[in-house]
């Protein structure tokens, strides 16, 4: 979508642009931010942009917010909800502690608080500027809100246009209308964006030396990449056939991931480091969510670069054994028993509580995946135990905090990057290419999404349908995410 709008703000034949936001309702504020200036640029060679939606979410009114007029559907409104984390807690800090407590601990609210304001501030501050308004007045609006759409008639409407936050009301007639007032001429002088993309398909990418843009975006595992996730085996190929292309100069690693298998992302940022002894720089450019196996990936970077309102640290490692055996005894009323030829077994069965030798060996494997990450970040970042642990023990950060305390070079776009990337290269002119990963076959991609790699045992099914309900509550053990102790 940023190259679409960066395209059509060098195009002549593009006088503006007409936002339909009305199927927005989520996106991440380091991709809104992304757009945002895109869209800035667009304006900023005189293109006018009209928005306009039957509702705006949270996510829409921010990217409304750059546009010259925001009109909605008389019966929309406009949400505003703020951000903020809630979940179940499974027992009478970090990522794990849902799992141990019945109540988020007060030191989880204070780290919680901390980077959920920052966030917040700038999506206040960012929007409002645009809008020509105060953030505060946009915070009290919101407080407000109850009160300004009580009474009689459509008044949700009524006060996002008492409160500046919109331009005015429009139905289809007349949005039409408006559309013509603006940019005038037949509706077959209107260019839908999917029809614009094809010319973005057959750019000549011209002969000058390259930079390729490469996106890793999901949970990281291993094996193959399975959609909207970064399969290692997938990663590697793709940095395999970057470092065959002779007129590749230069890397930008474009992450977007709240992390997955620490093994995985190692074997990545091995491949990484391959590229790098080949000459190739390389960039990281951090999206909406790069934290904990994402960042661990990162570390590889000759730069780290992230856009202010992304999420990233989260530097720690846990991992979660389940203790069946009361549950199976006093719910499922079944007895599990059994021998083996060592002490570890039950483990493979599942239905016994652990062995604490079991429970020693996961707690060495921990620390000693912890110490590895904490190793990793500290001779990228140049930083010494002492100065890194604060940072640490899976604590988030906002991009802009990350720059400020070290874990980021700079804040800034993927364009930001690219040029960046550019001058590391010693480059004056280049192409900008994006990898893109060939899709597997459809029965492929079934057969990755059901992991149909063997069949479970009848235990395993058994758990499948008991946890069922809560299985996207529960990450996968031995997946780097966040560090807890007790």
């Amino acid at each position: 979508m940023i190259r679409l709008i960066n395209h059509g703000t060098g195009d002549k034949n593009i006088k503006g642009m007409y936002l339909d936001l009305s199927f927005l309702q989520q996106a991440s504020l380091g991709a809104l931010q992304e757009l945002a200036q895109a869209l800035e640029d667009f304006k900023s060679r005189g293109k006018i942009i009209i928005a306009w939606a039957s509702g705006y979410s949270q996510a829409a009114w921010y990217l409304a917010a750059c546009a010259d007029r925001i009109y909605m559907d008389p019966m929309g409104q406009v949400l505003l909800p703020g951000l903020g984390i809630y979940r179940f807690y499974y027992k009478e800090a970090s990522y794990g502690e849902a799992f141990v407590r019945s109540s988020m601990s007060e030191n989880m609210k204070k780290e919680n608080r901390r980077w959920l304001n920052n966030l917040w501030g700038q999506y206040l501050e960012e929007a409002a500027r645009r809008r020509n308004l105060d953030p505060i007045e946009v915070a009290e609006w919101i407080r407000h809100y109850p009160l300004a759409c009580a009474g009689e008639g459509m008044r949700a409407g009524q006060a996002a246009l008492e409160g500046k936050l919109i331009d005015g009301f429009a139905d289809g007639e007349e949005r039409q209308a408006i559309l013509h007032r603006y940019f005038g001429g037949a509706s077959d002088a209107m260019v839908e964006a999917e029809e614009y993309t094809s010319l973005l398909e057959n750019e000549n990418p011209g002969t000058h030396p390259n930079i390729m843009v490469l996106t890793l975006a999901g949970e990281i595992h291993e094996g193959p990449s399975r959609p909207y996730s970064i399969g290692s085996d997938s990663a590697i190929e793709a940095l395999d056939t970057i470092a065959s292309d002779s007129s590749v100069r230069a890397l930008v690693l474009r992450l977007d991931t709240g992390g997955g298998s620490a093994y995985a992302s190692e074997l990545i940022r091995r491949k990484l480091l391959s590229l790098k002894k080949q000459g190739i720089h390389i960039l990281v450019s951090m999206g909406g969510v790069t934290a904990s196996g994402g960042y661990w990936i990162a570390t590889a970077g000759d730069e780290i670069w992230a856009d202010p309102g992304c999420i990233t640290g989260s530097i720690g490692v846990f991992t979660l054994i389940p203790r069946l055996e009361k549950f199976t005894r006093e719910t499922l009323h079944l007895n599990p028993d059994g021998v083996g030829t060592t002490w570890m077994s039950p483990q493979k069965f599942g239905g016994l509580d652990p062995d604490p030798r079991t429970l020693a060996l996961f707690q060495t494997s921990v620390d000693d995946t912890y110490n590895q990450f904490l190793t990793l970040v500290g001779q990228s970042r140049g930083m010494g135990r002492a100065q890194l642990l604060p940072l640490a023990e899976g604590r988030v950060w906002s991009g802009l905090e990350a720059e400020e305390n070290g874990l980021a070079d700079h804040v800034g776009s993927l364009d930001d990057v690219v040029r960046a990337a550019a001058d590391r290269a010693g480059l004056d002119q280049w192409n900008t290419l994006y990898y893109r990963e060939s899709l597997p076959a459809p029965r492929d991609m079934i057969r990755q999404a059901l992991s149909l790699t063997r069949g479970p045992s009848s235990l395993e099914k058994t758990l499948v349908r008991l946890f069922a309900p809560v299985k996207d509550f529960i990450p996968k053990p031995g997946q780097v995410y966040a560090l807890w102790t007790p």
